[in-house]
C-alpha cells in the first residue's frame, strides 16, 4: 500500500458515531496518508472514553489523538492539526465527512504536485431531496456574505472558485504557515478568510469534483439557527474589516444591500433544484417555467424575513472596526500562532 506526504486534520467535538464513519471511509483508501490528527475539542467525558476507544480499533492507519481540557473552537483544533504536521501537505475533514472513492486522496495529492500554482483544492458533496447528490460551489458576495450554488453529480466538474470550506480542504503546509494558520477570533468563516489570504499569495482555490467527500451534516450543526446566523455574519463582518481598506469598510453597508437581492435570487434557484431535480437541463441551468404554486410563495416570503435578519446582525459597525483596528495593529504570522499554540498545548491531555 502507498502512502502520501499528507498528513489529515480532523476536528472532533461529541461526534463518535460521525467520526467512525469518517474513520472507516479512510480504510478503503488505495494510497495512505501519512499520519492522521484528531483534535478533540473538550468533548463531553463518556465521548472521549468512546472515542479512545474506537480509535485502538483502528490498526491501519497511524493515528494520532489531542484532547484540549477546554472547549477553544474549530480555528484552534485545526491550528493544533497544522502545528503537529510534518509533512509537505495537509488535508481537513470534517468529522460528519465520509470519502466516497477510494483514490481520493492519491487524485488530491497529484492535483497540487503537479500544479504548483493551486493552493487549495476541494469538493463538498451534499444530498438534497430524494438522497439525490449535489456539488456545493461556494462563492463570495461583495458583503463577503456564503452563496451557493449547486451543481448534480453528472461528469467531472472542476472550476477555480472564491473558497473552499475546510470540510474537505487540501493545501500545502507552507501556505497555511505563511498566513498564520486560521484565525484564532473566529467561530465560523476562519475557512473564508484563509482562502482570501492565499490568494493574496496568487494561489488558485480549486473546485474538483474528482477530489470530493460526502458531507452528511451534522445535524447538532442545524440547531440554533439564529445562534448559527448572528455567528456567521458577525465573523462575516470581522473577515471584512481584517481584509479591506478602511474605504472598503465604509462602503460595507451598500454592499449589503447589493448583494441581497443576489443572495434571494439564488435562494429561490436552489428551493427550485431541491423540489425538482429533474428540472436541470444540459447546461446545468434550472426549469423556471413551473407552474407558480402557494408553498412557492411562502418559501420565498421565509426567505426573504430570513435575509432581511441576516443584514440586521451582520449590520454590526463594531465588528468591522474591531476587525480592521487588529488587523492594522496585530498581523497574525507563523510565529503569533506558534506562541499562542505552545500555551495551549500545556493543557491538551495526550
Amino acid at each position: 500500500m502507498k502512502t502520501a506526504p499528507v498528513t489529515i486534520v480532523i476536528p472532533h467535538r461529541n461526534r463518535v458515531n460521525e467520526i467512525l464513519r469518517s474513520l472507516k471511509s479512510l480504510q478503503t483508501f488505495q494510497t495512505v496518508p501519512q499520519e492522521v490528527i484528531i483534535v478533540d475539542d473538550f468533548s463531553y467525558p463518556d465521548q472521549q472514553r468512546l472515542l479512545r476507544d474506537i480509535l485502538s480499533k483502528f490498526k491501519n492507519i497511524n493515528i494520532k489523538l489531542f484532547c484540549f481540557s477546554k472547549h477553544v473552537g474549530t480555528s484552534d483544533a485545526k491550528n493544533l492539526g497544522l502545528f503537529n504536521t510534518r509533512t509537505p501537505y495537509i488535508w481537513f475533514l470534517d468529522s460528519d465527512t465520509e470519502i466516497i472513492s477510494t483514490d481520493t486522496l492519491e487524485v488530491g495529492y497529484q492535483i497540487l504536485d503537479k500544479n504548483p500554482d493551486i493552493g487549495v483544492v476541494g469538493t463538498e458533496i451534499i444530498k438534497g431531496r430524494h438522497n439525490q447528490r449535489y456539488i456545493r460551489e461556494q462563492y463570495l458576495l461583495k458583503s463577503l456574505w456564503s452563496a451557493y450554488i449547486y451543481h448534480p453529480v453528472t461528469k467531472v466538474f472542476r472550476k477555480e472558485v472564491d473558497f473552499i470550506s475546510t470540510c474537505n480542504f487540501l493545501t500545502r503546509t507552507e501556505i497555511l504557515e505563511k498566513i498564520g494558520g486560521f484565525h484564532s477570533l473566529l467561530e465560523m468563516g476562519e475557512d473564508k478568510l484563509a482562502c482570501i489570504q492565499i490568494q493574496k499569495l496568487n494561489y488558485k482555490i480549486l473546485l474538483d469534483s474528482r477530489f470530493a467527500v460526502l458531507h452528511h451534516q451534522s445535524v447538532t450543526s442545524r440547531k440554533d439557527f439564529l445562534t448559527r446566523v448572528r455567528i456567521q455574519f458577525r465573523d462575516g463582518a470581522f473577515i471584512y474589516g481584517t481584509v479591506s481598506s478602511i474605504w472598503k469598510l465604509a462602503a460595507f453597508h451598500v454592499n449589503c444591500i447589493l448583494s441581497m437581492l443576489e443572495y434571494y435570487k439564488l435562494i429561490t434557484k436552489i428551493y427550485r433544484l431541491y423540489g425538482n431535480p429533474s428540472a436541470i437541463n444540459s447546461k446545468d441551468t434550472l426549469d423556471t417555467s413551473r407552474s407558480f404554486k402557494p408553498l412557492i410563495l411562502i418559501n420565498r416570503l421565509i426567505n426573504i424575513v430570513k435575509v432581511i435578519i441576516h443584514y440586521i446582525l451582520a449590520n454590526k459597525t463594531y465588528m468591522f472596526l474591531k476587525g480592521y483596528y487588529l488587523n492594522k495593529k496585530n498581523k497574525k504570522d507563523l510565529k503569533i500562532i506558534k506562541i499562542h499554540l505552545s500555551k495551549l498545548c500545556n493543557e491538551i491531555n495526550l
